[in-house]
């Protein structure tokens, strides 16, 4: 049995409060996008969880790996006295701010869910999904969505009409972290406005969404990488709507409104970034429906 995982750029995130335990509070509008990766789950003769990845040379496949994570907390939670091979192939660039690794865990449990025909309702596999990573329930449904607190409070919004979203990964990566704790000595972060981004993306238009949309971590993760800021700028540049990092980053997209354009300002950032991983891909509904 297999799905397509795909992965989630950020049009919004805010820090809204700090638990005593450090943990950051979120409210962020994520978006699905057609950069997949593909996920097969087998039933397998012994009871344990294989995972073999096509794609990547930097993926471990052992335990520390959120697709074998999902695979036993699915086991667990289910009294499962089997083993399941997984097959993954990469294609999500890692590291990035892109949920790839969430995106696949959620794809593991819908698909054991579907393999052994338990039927659990969406609140108890958010429960599963909690326990692996704060972007695991949201990449359970995907599409357009308002994810609040610790990724535990989902919100589905409406799609927006499609656009087409060019990813473009800067070569290496940043400690989640780290950028958190560098967002925490900031002063002056300026928030974004929750509620009319809200009102914006439920109105259907981009073109009110897109100037609302605001990252809270992009202050403290070009801080740590510059270059991030250079491609947001040069995004814009290259024809782009909007341009914003995703996540904690280092991933930055642009929203264009045509394929062509997308294309074009790919050929064009490719030769000012040549070490950096580009994806063409547009926006999608929830997951299982792209």
């Amino acid at each position: 049995m297999k799905i397509k995982a795909p992965a989630k750029i950020n049009l919004s995130l805010d820090i809204t409060g700090k638990r005593d335990d450090g943990y950051h509070l979120l409210w962020m509008l994520m978006q699905s996008v057609t950069c997949f990766d593909e996920i097969e789950v087998v039933r397998s003769a012994n009871k344990g969880i294989r995972l073999t990845i096509d794609g990547s040379g930097e993926l471990k496949n052992d335990g520390s790996n959120l697709c074998v994570r999902a695979a036993e907390a699915m086991k667990a939670r289910f009294g499962i006295d089997r083993g399941y091979d997984i097959f993954l192939k990469k294609n999500i660039p890692l590291s990035a701010g892109l949920a790839g690794g969430s995106a696949d865990a959620a794809a593991v449990i819908r698909l054991i869910d579907r393999l052994e025909g338990l039927g659990a309702d969406d609140e108890l596999l958010r429960k599963v999904g909690l326990s692996i990573g704060s972007d695991v329930p949201y990449c359970l449904h995907g599409g357009l969505m308002i994810a609040e607190g610790t990724g535990d409070k989902l919100t589905g919004l409406p799609e927006l009409p499609k656009r087409y979203i060019l990813i473009a990964k800067i070569k290496g990566g940043l400690n989640t972290g780290e950028v958190y704790r560098k967002y925490d000595t900031l002063s002056n972060v300026v928030h974004p406005y929750n509620e009319k981004i809200e009102e914006a993306a439920r109105s259907g238009s981009w073109e009110r969404l897109m100037p609302l949309m605001g990252n809270v971590l992009y202050k403290a993760s070009l801080t740590m990488e510059k270059r991030i800021g250079d491609m947001v700028a040069d995004m814009r540049s290259a024809g782009a709507d909007a341009s914003m990092m995703s996540g904690s980053g280092p991933s930055v997209f642009g929203i264009f409104r045509d394929s062509k354009s997308m294309e074009d300002a790919r050929d064009r950032l490719e030769h000012i970034y040549p070490d950096a991983e580009f994806r063409l891909s547009e926006t999608c509904g929830p997951l299982g429906k792209e």
